[in-house]
């Protein structure tokens, strides 16, 4: 086999190992990625709970601009499909 024969086999191996450990990589990173947690259904009673407890605490208006936020005048009008991202927006009222 000449020199320049054998470099080329040789570059040639290198770069299917290289291109396997992407691979395995890329594998093991997939299976090691955070799962997402499935998002907590709230009831409109929970929601209300909570509103209502900022509301006493001083944060009426910041409750009622969430609510606005949301397109509804009033919490029953807010989807309940919504109410997990409301109560996480709810949770940083008062933790400016």
């Amino acid at each position: 086999m000449s020199r320049m024969k054998f470099i080329n086999e040789v570059v040639s191996q290198a770069q299917d190992c290289i291109d396997s450990l992407s691979e395995l990589i890329a594998m093991l990173e997939s299976n090691n990625s955070p799962k997402k947690e499935a998002e907590k259904a709230y009831s409109l009673e929970e929601v209300r709970a909570v509103l209502a407890d900022l509301s006493r605490s001083g944060f009426t208006d910041d409750v009622r601009k969430l609510i606005k936020d949301y397109g509804a005048n009033k919490l029953s009008e807010v989807e309940s499909s919504r109410y997990a991202d409301l109560m996480k927006d709810a949770k940083v009222i008062g933790h400016d």
